[in-house]
């Protein structure tokens, strides 16, 4: 992270009600090891399995230098051979379901635990990898949130000479003889390349932006197929409370009644306290809360069916009974809780243009048939995808590596190798 930016130390996942006690999914597995026996002494032998699956995890590295394809047999050993005691647990776990393993827990709460932490669907894979950087205390908070890391990469772009054109929506790419010539704008403006990164989201670019095969591509393929690729979606709400919530845990899951509305099914509320950052501090001294509500693609083709109104109403109907649960779980008055905001799925697909209001790729279920694809399109010379659904599960790091590895290739065609932006070398000019 850059100088001057604060980040915030996970030292747990989140904590849990279960029952009338709390549970804290530690992010030390002795810890967790520990809390988990305990409150568990029936499940002591697979709980003991758990955590030694994470340990193996704890091997895993992500190709960050260069991209696997533009590594030689000798880069491909040092970096594999490293993390083979992980890719046995893998080929193990990446085809067992999150519903299918808990079935080996003989204690109802402990299975209600996994389930709460992720939903059923996932590949046991995808928890052992968050678990795995957690307790290698690769995972934090940075101050301000994604926004302040989206600020600072605007910032370091536009200081190395990068120049912002905002508020221009691509509408289209031409290309030419297998080369992309340039992009044309909403206004019907033409602009110009030597070298095209798309870094948008993949529905976006599979539907407007890449060549028409691309329809019938991977990115294509996986959106098709909904049982192996669920959309990774949820709906986001937004609290302040004059509450002083600083001793509270930075992560909270509660059971609640179950509701459904239009295709969203929640049965309980993982609650963020953002205390510990005071950017986020509102001037009166109220603290931010907001809830991810995680959700299924049914619950986007619910709300996005709605009318106007209906999805108005609907919003009001999930914010009250969001807020209700937090003051009943938080021993709040109505004046305690203020409601600050809703965003649903519909919300980030009208903003971001996101695939059904995902906030970060497919989810990776037992049935994905690989997790990473090369930035890279077919016949394109000087074309370079990024972002995050180039490997599961996405997020924010996942994005940034992959972003370094467009900017490789491009330096690569260009220069003959990867120059980084802080070497005296200049780039090669063109003609």
């Amino acid at each position: 992270m850059p100088p001057g930016l604060c980040v915030y130390p996970t030292n747990e996942l989140t904590a849990l009600r279960v029952g009338e006690k709390t549970l804290h999914l530690y992010g030390d597995l002795d810890q967790l090891k520990e809390e988990l026996t305990n409150a568990f002494p029936e499940d002591k032998k697979p709980i003991a399995s758990f955590i030694k699956a994470i340990k193996a995890y704890e091997r895993v590295r992500i190709p960050t230098k260069k991209p696997l394809d533009r590594m030689n047999l000798f880069e491909l050993m040092r970096f594999g051979i490293p993390m083979l005691p992980m890719v046995f647990v893998y080929l193990k776990y990446s085809k067992i379901s999150i519903g299918e393993y808990v079935e080996r827990f003989q204690n109802k709460q402990l299975r209600e635990v996994f389930l709460r932490t992720m939903r059923e669907d996932y590949s046991v894979h995808s928890l052992l990898y968050v678990l795995q950087a957690l307790a290698r205390k690769d995972t934090g908070v940075p101050e301000g949130g994604s926004l302040e890391i989206a600020r600072r990469v605007a910032a370091k772009f536009t200081s190395l000479g990068g120049r912002l054109h905002l508020k221009q929506e691509v509408r289209s790419v031409v290309y030419e003889k297998k080369m992309a010539k340039g992009i044309k704008l909403d206004d019907g403006v033409f602009k110009p390349c030597d070298d095209l990164i798309i870094a948008c989201d993949i529905n976006y670019a599979v539907n407007h932006l890449l060549p028409k095969k691309a329809k019938e591509s991977f990115f294509a393929k996986r959106m098709d197929d909904v049982k192996a690729y669920p959309a990774n979606t949820g709906f986001t709400l937004s609290f302040l409370t004059s509450k002083d919530m600083i001793s509270f845990p930075k992560q909270y899951d509660f059971p609640c009644a179950e509701k459904e509305l239009h295709g969203l099914v929640a049965s309980h509320i993982p609650l963020r306290n953002h205390s510990f950052d005071q950017s986020l501090m509102h001037p009166k001294g109220k603290t931010l809360l907001t809830v991810l509500l995680p959700a299924k693609d049914a619950a986007y083709e619910g709300w996005n069916a709605l009318t106007p109104e209906l999805y108005l109403a609907a919003k009001t109907t999930l914010t009250n009974l969001v807020a209700e649960a937090i003051r009943d779980e938080l021993h709040l008055s109505p004046e305690e809780l203020e409601p600050l905001d809703c965003a649903t799925p519909c919300t980030y697909e009208r903003y971001c243009n996101a695939y059904k209001g995902s906030y970060m790729s497919f989810i990776a279920t037992r049935f994905n048939k690989r997790l990473m694809e090369k930035g890279t399109f077919p016949g394109i010379k000087n074309l370079a995808l990024c972002g995050q659904w180039l490997m599961l599960p996405g997020g924010i790091p996942i994005a940034g590596f992959s972003g370094k590895n467009a900017a490789y290739r491009i330096s690569k065609r260009e220069n003959g190798r990867f120059w980084d932006y802080d070497e005296s070398a200049p780039l090669k000019s063109k003609p």
